[in-house]
């Protein structure tokens, strides 16, 4: 609507000019005509004189026509230029229109993948369509799918977690958060065989993403043990969590995650019966350097949050004594 308010205004201004150019170079003529009645210019006394002045007109005539005859043809590109210009407008629009109608047409059929013949939705049919929404960029409605699916066990796992990590890379804030959200929300679901289900980019670190989604993944990955008994985790996956709290200590920018990450890491720490070493992938990590990590980068726990609190309390309850004696002996 806008752009035809643009291009109406200066079609409406091309107009003008050229009207503006006609009417001075007819008002020009005339003034000269009468300049030159009123100086005599028309007496003529004899034919040399008389030739003179009619080459002087004509002469003056032709700079007049040769200035106008540019505005003019100025005037006329300018119209032709904004012509193309809407012309090319609205075939941008239209193909865009045309890319949206495409879009949709293929989000209807990746739904109606959802349903075999049998009219029972198979997680491959889910995984293919969901693949579709993500490669269309239409990551708002894969979520409203996936939380449709997920819970359901019509989707699995990997294809869930790679569908989140897509999101969670997304430039818009919204769906990053919205993203971890979801994998919050299903951390009851991230545990396998001593495992976890968990976006490959956000192993170590979870830069790069909101602060909100940066909140939401350190409670799914701390949710995501309590779903699970002490003596069925890997231990790599816990010591990997250890690394990874190390890392948000040191290199998360929010104060709040800082004291959440510390609260974990000590409960952790001073709970874990492995010894005094933390095997990690780039080399093992001395347990007093890490307890000291967390007097240095967040010294005091509190002013946390309060989920945090409660979540601290909880990670506590699980390292009860039951599970202390369950936990198998690390072999060397």
């Amino acid at each position: 609507m806008s752009q035809s308010k643009t291009n109406i205004s200066s079609n409406k201004t091309t107009i003008h000019l050229l009207a503006f150019g006609i009417g001075g170079f007819i008002a020009a003529i005339v003034v000269a005509f009468l300049l030159f009645q009123k100086y005599g210019f028309f007496n003529f006394s004899d034919e040399e004189a008389t030739a003179k002045v009619v080459a002087a007109i004509l002469i003056l005539i032709g700079s007049f026509s040769t200035v106008v005859a540019t505005l003019i043809g100025l005037l006329f590109k300018r119209s032709l230029d904004n012509k193309n210009l809407l012309l090319q407008e609205e075939t941008i629009r239209l193909q865009e229109e045309s890319e949206k109608r495409l879009k949709l047409d293929t989000a209807i059929k990746a739904v109606e993948l959802f349903k075999s013949a049998s009219g029972v939705s198979k997680p491959q049919e889910s995984a293919g369509a969901l693949f579709a929404l993500v490669e269309l960029n239409q990551l708002q409605f894969t979520f409203t799918l996936l939380l449709q699916l997920w819970p359901k066990d019509l989707i699995e796992n990997p294809t869930a977690i790679w569908v989140l990590e897509k999101g969670l890379n997304s430039k818009d804030e919204s769906i990053s958060i919205k993203a971890a959200s979801i994998l919050n929300l299903h951390s009851h679901k991230l545990h396998d065989e001593g495992l976890r289900h968990w976006p490959p980019s956000f192993t170590r670190h979870i830069q790069g993403i909101p602060q909100r989604a940066r909140e939401l993944l350190l409670r799914a990955l701390i949710e995501s043990l309590l779903h699970a008994d002490y003596a069925t985790w890997n231990r790599e996956v816990i010591n990997g969590d250890i690394i990874f709290l190390s890392n948000l200590l040191r290199d998360d920018p929010s104060e709040l995650i800082k004291k959440s990450a510390a609260a974990y890491q000590s409960v952790l720490l001073n709970h874990l019966p492995y010894g005094n070493y933390i095997q990690a992938a780039d080399g093992d990590r001395r347990k007093l350097d890490l307890l000291d990590e967390i007097e240095f980068y967040a010294p005091s726990f509190k002013g946390g949050s309060q989920q945090a609190t409660e979540l601290k309390e909880k990670l506590m309850s699980w390292f009860d004594k039951d599970r202390q004696e369950a936990i198998p002996k690390p072999t060397d």
